[in-house]
């Protein structure tokens, strides 16, 4: 699929955001609790919407579909069945941005990096480095080809 971000009848570009979601320790010896990397994602996803929407480029963002679900359902339901839907939603994207510094420190986005390495998806650091490759018309490529031609942000 070709998508050419000038056409106004061009599908929306998918971005899936990949972060932390559990509670992880950093150098300091403090721990990063589930509700600041929810809000993280949060705050990558306006920052997506606010830079991109002109792009049609929309932040797919697991964080958010599933925020404190383990509180909200009955029964204890198994970390696969979360990582199992949420890589099958990162395999449905156009692309990947990590969410912040830390993103790495999953387990979780390093497998959902890797498979989109597989899948041929371009895996962006930060919203900078997928900012930039609009400004440099460069062609977002992966299963899915994303042809990126306006000009600035």
């Amino acid at each position: 699929m070709n998508v050419n971000m000038c056409n106004p009848a061009a599908k929306p570009v998918m971005i899936y955001l990949a972060g932390p979601y559990r509670p992880y320790i950093i150098g300091s010896g403090c721990t990063v609790p589930t509700k600041v990397n929810i809000l993280k994602a949060e705050e990558t996803a306006v920052s997506v919407v606010d830079q991109l929407y002109v792009h049609k480029m929309f932040p797919v963002t697991p964080h958010l579909n599933t925020a404190i679900f383990e509180y909200k359902t009955e029964g204890e339901i198994p970390d696969e069945y979360w990582l199992e839907c949420t890589m099958e939603l990162m395999r449905r994207c156009d692309a990947v941005l990590l969410i912040g510094e830390d993103a790495m420190r999953s387990s979780g986005t390093r497998a959902e990096v890797e498979e989109a390495k597989r899948l041929n998806i371009p895996v962006f650091n930060n919203l900078d480095h997928l900012v930039s490759s609009l400004r440099y018309h460069q062609t977002i490529e992966g299963e899915r080809t994303v042809i990126i031609t306006h000009p600035t942000i």
